[in-house]
């Protein structure tokens, strides 16, 4: 008989596993969590006491090159630190978050060389303090150093501490571990059973808010699912966001409620977005939703679903079948109907702007100088200087006069949106600018062409209000161009 072993020198290769930062972070997180939905009610009482909540704090010391990672959860007794420190030993509830035994030494080992664990279980008087360096370990010495300590049994923690680091958290990775760690435990921020810390600061789940397409009723097009895929049940909802953009579109995975793929890199299953990824069309900039899949075992670096055969693809036709309405209605940009806009458009189209023109009016209300307002024509006149010696994008006439229209992206973001000049020689000229906020924003793929159909609208009569005091006239011709305009783009579409 042969007898299979695993050596000691194995936990060298834990560094070599396919982590991302955030994702071995998460696994202390999932430990910390996992330990208070275990001994819920015990510590409810130990926090209202304290009046405080669950804390997961992650502190970098970028000079010294350690990590440490500190809870006020349950804590851990010898047994479950004995437990917690054997190699592939599941823990009592394998059902959850915590479920094969590994993430806290294969994420610590990839973390780092050299790490301490120190902990004490609420009820009881002793903390207790090991130690592992992977090196020794590896060598064959597995019997790690332990050391107690007599403690109040009213405390309960467990702080981890890493050195001689493989990783760092430095520059644009400090933003992007925020921003994963904030979207991977979302569930249990927006419910207040969670507060993450990094770096002092507590870490919220700041999501752009989703406004989704409304019905003809004012009801947003959200919808809740729930069905089988062979013996394995899906949750989730899906929705068709009124404004679209790839950053806030996509699918989330969850696992549970701890999400395990998704935000900021959305899941796009090729049967519902299409290629690899999605193409840059209205389904990927409007289809939006998150999925529970609790039924479904996750990869040991909980980054995924460990799927089986053709299990992905048969989850992903059963959610294209599921919202295949959704779909057709993502891909119409324009309703135009007799009865004119939706009414559940027209009163978020009440609330929101004039919300947003009160704010506007109470963060600038002291009317331009003077000075302020020379500076801004001279700003203009600079501007559209600097285009005149180029072709434009469009070179047109409007109401008699030369319209010269150049849409860039060489202006900085805090540039003027539009500069309009009205020169007797050269005709009205307008620069858009493509790096303004409000186009970045507010302006999104599918209304772009509105919305600079209107710039040129704005430019001619502006022209035009010069000369013209009568502004019901103004409005009149504004009116007249506008519908001109729209005629035309009908005209367009009914040729297509």
């Amino acid at each position: 008989m042969t007898e299979f072993t695993l050596g000691h020198g194995s936990i060298r290769s834990y560094k070599r596993l396919s982590y991302t930062p955030w994702h071995a972070l998460a696994e202390f997180v999932d430990n910390s969590t996992q330990s208070y939905f275990d001994h819920r009610d015990e510590l409810d009482r130990a926090f209202e006491i304290e009046g405080t909540t669950l804390r997961v704090a992650i502190q970098y010391d970028g000079s010294a090159e350690t990590l440490e990672i500190a809870d006020n959860s349950y804590g851990m007794d010898q047994p479950t630190l004995t437990r917690a420190m054997t190699v592939g030993e599941p823990p009592p509830n394998p059902t959850g978050r915590s479920r094969y035994g590994m993430g806290l030494k294969t994420s610590a080992c990839w973390l780092g060389d050299f790490w301490t664990l120190r902990t004490t279980q609420l009820g009881e008087e002793i903390e207790y303090t090991v130690t592992v360096d992977v090196e020794k370990v590896a060598s064959g010495e597995s019997s790690l150093p332990l050391e107690t300590t007599t403690v109040e049994p009213s405390t309960h923690y467990t702080i981890i501490t890493i050195s001689e680091m493989h990783v760092s958290f430095r520059g644009r990775r400090v933003g992007k571990t925020k921003d994963y760690l904030a979207s991977m435990y979302r569930e249990d921020i927006r419910g207040d059973n969670l507060e993450l810390v990094w770096q002092g600061e507590r870490i919220g789940w700041e999501y752009p808010p989703r406004q989704f397409l409304m019905d003809n009723d004012g009801a947003p097009r959200r919808r809740d699912l729930e069905f089988d895929v062979g013996d394995r049940t899906v949750r989730g909802w899906v929705g068709i966001l009124e404004k679209g953009g790839r950053s806030q579109a996509g699918f989330s995975i969850f696992h549970s409620k701890r999400m395990v793929r998704g935000f900021p890199e959305t899941w796009r299953p090729e049967e519902v977005f299409g290629q690899e990824q999605g193409s840059n069309n209205l389904i990927n900039q409007r289809i939006v939703g998150e999925f529970h899949l609790d039924d479904f075992p996750v990869t040991h670096t909980k980054d995924d679903i460990l799927w089986s055969d053709e299990e992905e693809v048969a989850v992903e036709r059963a959610i294209r079948d599921e919202i295949a309405d959704y779909l057709v209605l993502a891909e119409k940009t324009r309703v135009r109907t007799k009865s004119g806009p939706q009414v559940g458009s027209v009163r978020k189209a009440k609330e929101t702007i004039g919300q947003d023109v009160a704010r506007a009016q109470q963060s600038d209300s002291t009317p331009p100088t003077e000075e302020a307002t020379a500076e801004a024509a001279n700003e203009i006149d600079a501007t559209t200087k600097r285009y005149l010696t180029t072709e434009a994008d469009i070179d047109t006439t409007m109401l008699g006069r030369r319209l010269r229209a150049y849409f860039t992206g060489e202006e900085p973001p805090e540039a003027m949106f539009a500069a309009t000049a009205i020169d007797v020689e050269e005709g009205v000229l307008v620069v858009a600018n493509l790096r303004h906020p409000f186009l970045n924003e507010v302006v999104t793929a599918e209304s772009l062409d509105l919305y600079l159909r209107l710039l040129l609208i704005d430019a001619a009569t502006l022209a035009e209000s010069a000369e013209w005091v009568d502004s019901s006239r103004w409005l009149h011709l504004r009116d007249s161009l506008m519908r001109t305009l729209a005629q035309s783009s009908m005209d367009a579409s009914t040729d297509a």
